[in-house]
This record gives structure tokens, C-alpha cells and sequence, in this order.
């Protein structure tokens, strides 16, 4: 879940479970003044503050084969 306080912060709640059972959990919070604030609001399409949503997954990363 994403969501955006008053003052603009985006708060991202993420969560992953892998076949195996494994559970990973974080609270990512990033301020406006964050270099990555950005593009993290423009995947999150017009969230607005005190705004809570669903986080559209991201894509891939893209992997250059030569660094495998």
C-alpha cells in the first residue's frame, strides 16, 4: 500500500512472500526532497495527500548480460 501524508511524503508499505514461505516486509518513506520522489510519484498516477492506494507493481529492471 502507498500512502501520502499532508506535507507530500510518500509512505510505500511493501511486502513479498516467496514459494518457499518467506515473508519480507518495509516501510519506505520518501520526502519530497528525495531525489527518487520524483519518479516514485509519477507510478503512483495523481496520488494526492491523505490519499491510500494499492502500489501498481513496478517493472522489471532491466539486466545487462554482461554483468551476470
Amino acid at each position: 500500500m502507498a500512502e501520502m501524508d499532508n506535507d507530500g511524503t510518500l509512505r510505500l508499505h511493501l511486502r513479498t512472500e516467496l514459494a518457499d514461505g518467506t515473508v519480507g516486509e518495509a516501510l519506505l518513506i520518501v520526502p519530497p526532497k528525495d531525489d527518487r520522489y520524483p519518479a516514485m510519484k509519477a507510478h503512483l498516477a495523481g496520488m494526492k495527500p491523505g490519499e491510500m492506494r494499492s502500489i501498481p507493481p513496478f517493472p522489471e529492471p532491466a539486466i545487462d548480460p554482461d554483468s551476470v
